[in-house]
């Protein structure tokens, strides 16, 4: 992992003090908890700071990352040669109100789903346990049981790699199957819509979808979610690495799940390589026997080595 000339980590102190911290570790800011260092660790407090920040990034031509929650992201054990800015402070407000909740993008998607139910608002609970914060799951349109996130937006503000913000409504928006119009952009905050329900009804859709989730997911060990995006609205990535035999197939530490077949988890040992092999594997073996090229749903940060064919 490469590391930055002294006189442009003095500028990024100059922006955010003793916040940033250089040769830093990003595997305990992950669900795999693999990976190695970047170059610059930032906690950004507030939108002010984030415009600059993005800004001085731009100009002297700097890779910059956005983190959540970590959730969705496999970090190369090489690390990342970049700043890595992770949302922080005012970010992790949220108002409620009778139009919904402003909510700022480090906020936990869950925290909000429980606090809707407290107050006896209801939308967003077939999301419940996906562990994303809210800008992350905008990122990628998280979607689950019918249900995605692009939906209920009602409004958002969001930094382009500029530094500059925007405000975009509803008519400004275009949301798909792992499909948003933020893929560019950096989000601060968004309205979220709701609708007033009894808490017990709620509580009752939470707990039937968690259920579910805890029924078909590996929960209780390292991974990062899906691996590989569906090919189709109708065809599934799990059911087609299923369907090869290839559960249970192993790299060093990594495990295709035998619960989930797009899951990969990370098991005594694991390094980032062995996770990203045994992508690697099943990505051709699919292509081989089924003529499908899987697109990776899961963030590679960092450089990975691809084996020559």
């Amino acid at each position: 992992m490469a590391s930055l000339r002294n006189e442009i980590i003095n500028e990024l102190k100059s922006i955010s003090g003793d916040r940033v911290k250089t040769n830093f570790s990003l595997s305990k800011y992950t669900s795999f908890g693999l990976g190695g260092n970047c170059a610059v660790f930032i906690n950004v407090h507030s939108e002010t700071e984030l415009s600059h920040l993005l800004r001085f990034c731009f100009e002297n031509g700097l890779k910059y990352f956005i983190l959540g929650n970590g959730t969705n992201i496999l970090v190369s054990d090489r690390g990342f040669d970049g700043v890595v800015l992770k949302l922080d402070g005012l970010f992790n407000e949220y108002v409620f109100s009778h139009s919904g909740v402003w909510a700022g993008a480090s906020c936990s998607v869950n925290l909000l789903i429980e606090k809707s139910l407290e107050l006896g608002y209801s939308g967003l609970e077939p999301l419940y346990g996906i562990p994303a914060t809210l800008g992350g799951a905008l990122k990628m349109n998280a979607s689950a049981f019918g249900c995605s996130i692009g939906s209920f937006v009602k409004r958002f503000v969001a930094f382009d790699k500029r530094g500059r913000g925007f405000v975009f409504e509803p008519s400004h928006l275009e949301w798909g199957y792992k499909k948003s119009p933020v893929c560019e952009l950096v989000v601060s905050r968004a309205l979220i819509s709701l609708k007033e329900d009894k808490p017990e009804n709620i509580n009752s859709r939470i707990k039937e979808f968690y259920i579910r989730r805890k029924q078909t997911q590996p929960l209780n060990e390292r991974s990062a979610g899906c691996v590989f995006k569906n090919p189709s609205e109708n065809l599934s990535a799990s059911a087609i690495i299923d369907s090869l035999g290839i559960k249970g197939e192993r790299i060093g530490g990594a495990y295709v799940s035998e619960k989930h077949a797009n899951f990969i988890v990370a098991r005594e040992g694991a390094t980032a390589s062995d996770v990203f092999k045994l992508m690697m594997k099943i990505k051709r073996i699919v292509l081989e026997k089924k003529g499908i090229n899987l697109e990776p749903e899961l963030i590679l940060l960092g450089e990975f080595e691809y084996e020559k064919e």
